[in-house]
């Protein structure tokens, strides 16, 4: 059993001391353990060039992402060859940083399992190299762990979550740690931190995705457990901003309260079923912007833009 923990954060700091303090919980229940900062890594922006996505719907295209050469390859492996992951990152402006950022633009459709899976079980029902690794297929438990200077990490765990949808991980945890200026000196929080690794590895034994247990704080959200919601403009109805799925926002005894109907559930968006139908989606909107050719949508872009030149700097050619 191998344990990963991916962090962002400056050598020696917090991140890094948070990281391996998690992959000691996880060691003491006899994982194998390793760490990776994502600021030691080139991982180049997404450009939206939509390759990806062509290499999982069209099968004569054998194409490859433009940016193969950077370490985003290498990343992969490291999360292929472990079976649970740790997820650290420090909050910036109330967010992950932009190192975290590009990992997870990075992990989008290219890395959706439900696209692969579709992909993959086409290809194989016609006998042909499905150029998929199964290995992705594998949910693997996850914990997601925030940090910060101040209180400003409203942000903190949607922006850190992503991975999970894409990955389609079993969220088992999340903390998030405000004004850490002496964190590493709070023991009860670093006991917490060294059992959400101990409880990472405990449930890589627990193959059944249902029964893996969640120990971190309940959430609005009964799936993701996410407390930033999105709110109607009119009306009552809230958004999970993570999973996506819709509720009702009532008042009772001056608490607020969130119902979630049970058929909303299988919606979520790190659920197999929400991913399938999400991928369905993506395909009707394939579709509609397939009406128009290339012709006509390079002719609408112009159109609109107005004969407006973008400003760039000048740079010495060498």
């Amino acid at each position: 059993m191998k344990i990963l923990a991916i962090y962002c954060g400056r050598n020696n700091g917090f991140s890094e001391a948070l990281a391996k303090t998690a992959l000691v919980g996880a060691a003491e229940q006899g994982a194998k353990v390793e760490a990776v900062n994502l600021m030691d890594l080139n991982i180049k922006p997404c450009i939206n060039c939509g390759t990806c996505m062509r290499i999982l719907s069209d099968d004569t295209f054998y194409g490859k992402c433009p940016f193969d050469d950077d370490d985003v390859k290498w990343l992969d492996e490291q999360i292929l060859s472990s079976d649970g992951l740790i997820f650290v990152a420090p909050m910036f402006e109330k967010a992950v940083p932009a190192n975290y950022k590009l990992m997870c633009d990075r992990m989008g459709p290219s890395h959706d399992v439900t696209f692969q899976k579709f992909a993959y079980d086409r290809r194989m029902a016609r006998g042909e190299d499905p150029r998929i690794d199964s290995r992705w297929f594998i949910s693997r438990p996850a914990s997601f762990i925030g940090h910060g200077g101040s209180e400003w990490s409203q942000l903190s765990y949607p922006s850190m979550a992503s991975p999970a949808i894409s990955c389609g991980l079993t969220i088992v945890d999340r903390l998030q740690f405000d004004w850490n200026s002496d964190l590493l000196f709070r023991e009860e929080d670093i006991i917490r931190v060294r059992k959400s690794g101990g409880h990472v590895a405990k449930m890589v034994a627990v193959k059944n995705t249902e029964e893996r247990q969640y120990i971190g704080p309940k959430g609005h959200c009964p799936v993701c457990h996410n407390d930033v919601m999105v709110l109607a403009m009119e009306g009552t109805d809230v958004c999970c901003s993570v999973c996506g799925i819709h509720g009702t926002l009532e008042v009772e005894g001056g608490r607020i309260k969130i119902t979630f109907p049970e058929d909303e559930l299988p919606k979520s968006h790190i659920l197999e079923s929400g991913r399938t139908i999400h991928l369905g989606d993506m395909q009707n909107n394939d579709r509609v912007k397939n009406q128009h050719t290339p012709r006509e949508w390079n002719a609408r872009k112009k159109e609109l833009c107005g004969g407006i030149v973008t400003a760039r700097p000048q740079r010495d050619k060498k």
